[in-house]
């Protein structure tokens, strides 16, 4: 009988002590996949960005043409600072969504006035963060891209269309942006297809088709059309297209890679107010059609020198009239791979404009207006010292004379000295 007692007691104790071990078992299991869980609804989320400030000395020498009492210098000593946030999300195998929320100011100032003539509600677009207005912040990217198949790609939204090639390379990075930085250095909304009917060891080919039309809606009405100071109607959509075609050629006998890219883009209807005639009857508007060739040598003749041309061609129809503008742009850099110096780059830029000459480049966060100059003729000299894997100091120095500026009929010549440090953190 007692033997019988203590078996009874010693598995009612064994049972309890099983049912909790069973118990706790349980519990760690639902832990475990609860954390599973958190990680996988994490791992759909990228989170990332960079942080920039940046020095500039400027000096610039103006000469009106026209008037010598007129001519004066302008002196600049101004800090500027950057950060960029980007939250991306892997939605499903076939969809991604991008997105980037920036600012970008000179330190302590707020509240920029925007220029008369050059700044309405479709620059002010293309600028977004990089403005150096205020410390606003805004979408500078927000866009959804959707596998179609292996070869067909679709983007719809604020786009990656600045800090194309050979942006990047000024940092020793890797090809962030879309259109090349002589094509075209702005952000736009609209809708993209990309395809690419082949991508192997030796070359690949790749086809990209922009429509980013301006659109105009009155600002205080969303219903209403938006009228200049004569009470004149403006069409609601101003179509823009492009056309990005890019060839690689890959390890090659003299370079690691050859890049062979040639973007067309056009525009019409375009409505500037700064230079519309009141005395007409009738809103002027303008279309545009410009052309560029990119020609890029990656670790040509395996020494890490990189080369880089760019040709640019230009013709602006408005009232009638049409002018045409053709320009270059060369970057030439040596990206270091042993020694001290590894992954350090040094590097050449040179300009050559003409008076006609006409580029949308509303993100380049400088003083000196080296790659937007009318009939500019100069050089910039930089280098870029990484420091780990997150940080890269780099100076330069920009030299040039130009600026003949009919375009807005102005005659203005400036020689500029500009040298500037800039210190870039990621995270």
């Amino acid at each position: 009988m007692k033997i019988v007692f203590i078996s009874l007691i010693v598995s009612i104790c064994f049972g309890a002590f099983a049912q909790e071990s069973v118990t706790s078992r349980i519990d760690q299991i639902d832990e475990r996949l609860s954390n599973l869980e958190y990680e996988r609804l994490l791992s759909k989320f990228i989170l990332s960005g960079n942080f920039m400030n940046h020095f500039e000395a400027y000096q610039a020498d103006n000469e009106d043409t026209e008037d010598s009492a007129n001519s004066n210098s302008t002196t600049l000593n101004p800090f500027l600072m950057r950060v960029a946030i980007n939250l991306d999300v892997n939605i499903n195998d076939n969809m991604s969504f991008f997105s980037t929320i920036g600012m970008s100011k000179f330190w302590n100032q707020s509240e920029r006035d925007p220029d008369e003539v050059g700044d309405g509600p479709q620059y002010r677009s293309m600028k977004g963060g990089y403005g150096l207005t205020s410390s606003d912040a805004y979408f500078d990217t927000a866009y959804i891209q959707y596998k179609l198949s292996e070869k067909w790609k679709l983007s719809l939204g604020r786009m990656t269309t600045n800090n194309g090639p050979p942006i990047e390379q000024l940092d020793g990075l890797e090809r962030s942006g879309t259109y090349p930085r002589f094509a075209y250095n702005s952000i736009f909304d609209g809708i993209a297809f990309t395809y690419q009917p082949f991508n192997n060891e030796k070359h690949s080919l790749k086809f990209r088709i922009f429509y980013t039309p301006f659109v105009y809606v009155d600002k205080n009405n969303r219903d209403e059309q938006v009228t200049d100071g004569n009470n004149r109607r403006i069409e609601s959509l101003q179509p823009q297209a492009a056309l990005l075609s890019e060839y690689e050629l890959k390890k090659l006998s003299f370079a690691k890679s050859i890049q062979l890219y040639h973007m067309i883009w056009n525009y019409e209807n375009f409505y500037e107010e700064g230079f519309q005639d009141d005395e007409t009857y009738r809103i002027e508007y303008s279309a545009a059609t410009a052309n560029m060739v990119y020609l890029g040598f990656k670790n040509l003749f395996y020494t890490d020198l990189n080369l880089n041309y760019s040709y640019y061609t230009f013709d602006e129809r408005f009232v009638g009239d049409i002018e045409s503008s053709y320009n270059y742009f060369i970057n030439m850099n040596y990206k270091f791979s042993k020694g001290m110096l590894d992954q350090h780059t040094a590097g050449f830029e040179y300009i050559n404009t003409d008076d006609i000459y006409y580029l949308e480049d509303h993100t380049a966060l400088y003083v000196a207006d080296f790659y937007t100059r009318h009939s500019n003729n100069g050089y910039h000299l930089y280098y870029a010292i990484p420091f780990g894997n997150n940080q890269i100091l780099r100076v330069g120095h920009f030299n040039y004379k130009g600026g003949i500026t009919d375009w807005n009929e102005e005659f203005v010549i400036s020689e500029v000295q500009s040298t500037y440090v800039r210190w870039r953190v990621f995270f």
